[in-house]
């Protein structure tokens, strides 16, 4: 007995009732009414400290989840239910990382954890936006282990994500093995289309054939995708065709959607008249049907017509949003008229919430450049709080229009060192100040950065790196990149037939003009021109 303490002695010498933890204060009290002394009193063994000492103080502020957390190795996700693991990689799928979410999937297969098709969902949808194949075919596989393959919702998304991703054969391959006869997964088919682009006109018009042929009802998305994508290629005569149709279902009256890209279509089709009378028909006009008849003015170099329009808009008292200004604001640097540039200029700080938006503020940068004011320019990219790559090509191209050359290429040097990471569009403004300058030794760093970072795939950074090369003298470089290219297009053909030209070797220029002619880019612009 010697070795118990004294805390213990007391809690057994006095028998606590069995009900304490239902009115522990009551029956304290009793016990202390009852007791001669306090060493009478029941004392619990202090085993733990005193939890009630810092009660009232405010507790430490817990560690913010960081991205590590969300992996098996760090985080016992044993501990968290299904739908909790879910919402981790939903996202990870919002914020684009693709890897981190795939690590979670593994873990959950080795687990048994089956996954929800709207997790699925969320992933193929943020491979569409990064044109992530191969994660998207690692996707497909976790659907298929999940017993997932003949859910038509997301067969429907994994067409959409091998056709936006340019792998249309997967594509129909999935189409193929969806039973339901429903207008979604062609649907899906045709958005591929529109996100790749012109190119993928002769598969996009293919779809549209099949589709007719097997009586398969066209809804509103599906004509808003097909014009968009005739729209892409100019061909007019099937934009003619569609509009006719929709005219004949009913579709073009009421529908604001099918309107403006009808608009759209016929603006870039060069038919300006047409695009005037179908704006002409929209009775209730919003501020993206105005936007479609500035962005097309502005798309055919017809700028007054441009700003006559946002007149005519603001008179109906409907105000640009950023989107317009972000069209608007180079129209005045086209036109020189910095005077109007810069009552926009006021409009957007009295909008305080345009005045923080990257592409306000490039826009600004650059319709400044243009009508020559490099210094407020200059002033406006400065005044930004936060800077990105877009900013920075805006003042660069700037700098370029404005003959200072070294200034721009000073620049891509700059923005690294503020940590901003020059993209696609900033290489290819950069490149030809490389060849103007003869910087061969910049120009091969650049190509460097460019490898580094998987551009070298983009056909217009390749034709530019062709460019720069042959400009600097060094036409073997461009002739390995040319031949090199796993697509080429007109604008590539025709790099390296003045690659040649320039360099005055015209029995070599002419070889390659017939090889584009035997090609199939000639082949689809010919035939893109012809329907």
């Amino acid at each position: 007995m010697e070795g118990l303490s004294a805390s213990y002695l007391l809690v057994n010498s006095i028998r606590i009732p069995t009900t304490i933890h239902l009115e522990p204060s009551r029956i304290l009290r009793n016990k202390a009414s009852t007791s001669r002394t306090t060493r009478d009193l029941p004392i619990l063994p202090q085993t733990q400290p005193n939890r009630h000492k810092n009660s009232f103080k405010i507790p430490p502020r817990t560690q913010k989840f960081t991205e590590k957390d969300a992996f098996p190795s760090s985080l016992p996700l044993h501990t968290k239910n299904p739908l909790a693991i879910y919402k981790d990689i939903q996202r990870f799928a919002r914020e684009g990382k693709l890897k981190e979410a795939l690590t979670i999937l593994d873990y959950l297969d080795k687990q048994g954890i089956p996954v929800n098709p709207t997790t699925f969902s969320s992933l193929l949808a943020a491979c569409v936006r990064s044109k992530s194949l191969t994660e998207g075919r690692q996707i497909h596989a976790f659907i298929r282990i999940n017993g997932l393959e003949n859910n038509e919702f997301l067969c429907t998304k994994l067409v959409h994500m091998y056709a936006s991703c340019g792998s249309i054969e997967e594509a129909k391959k999935v189409f193929d093995d969806i039973p339901c006869g429903s207008v979604y997964p062609w649907n899906a088919l045709l958005r591929g289309g529109v996100i790749r682009g012109g190119r993928q006109y002769r598969e996009v018009l293919e779809t549209y054939s099949r589709m007719r042929d097997l009586g398969i009802e066209l809804n509103e998305y599906s004509f808003s995708c097909l014009i968009k994508i005739f729209a892409g290629s100019s061909a007019f005569i099937q934009g003619m065709k569609t509009h006719a149709l929709l005219i004949k279902n009913g579709f073009a009256d009421g529908s604001v959607v099918l309107q403006t890209s009808l608009i759209d279509m016929y603006f870039k089709c060069g038919k300006i008249k047409l695009a005037r009378r179908v704006f002409e028909e929209v009775l209730e006009r919003d501020v993206v049907v105005w936007g479609a008849m500035i962005a097309g003015f502005s798309h055919n170099r017809l700028y007054r017509e441009a700003l006559q329009y946002l007149r005519q808009m603001r008179r109906q008292g409907i105000n640009p949003n950023s989107a317009i200004l972000t069209m608007i604001l180079p129209v005045f640097g086209e036109l020189w008229t910095r005077k109007l540039g810069q009552e926009i200029h006021a409009y957007v700080i009295k909008t305080k919430n345009y005045a923080r938006q990257l592409f306000v503020q490039s826009a600004l940068i650059d319709m400044y450049c243009k009508c020559g004011d490099m210094s407020s320019g200059r002033r406006v990219f400065y005044a930004s709080t936060e800077r990105n790559a877009v900013s920075w090509t805006a003042l660069m191209s700037g700098y370029i229009s404005n003959g200072s050359l070294e200034q721009a290429l000073r620049s891509i040097v700059w923005m690294q060192q503020e940590g901003v990471k020059p993209d696609v569009v900033t290489i290819a403004t950069v490149l030809p100040v490389c060849g103007e300058m003869k910087a061969l030794k910049q120009g091969k760093e650049i190509h460097g950065y460019v490898v580094k970072n998987g551009f070298l795939p983009n056909v217009s950074i390749v034709t530019s790196l062709m460019v720069m090369y042959s400009k600097c003298g060094n036409l073997d470089y461009s002739c390995k990149l040319f031949h090199r290219m796993e697509r080429r297009n007109v604008i590539s053909w025709t790099a390296m037939i003045d690659s040649y030209l320039n360099n005055q070797c015209l029995e070599e220029a002419v070889g390659v003009f017939r090889l584009m002619q035997l090609s199939r880019t000639y082949k689809d612009v010919w035939e893109m021109w012809k329907n």
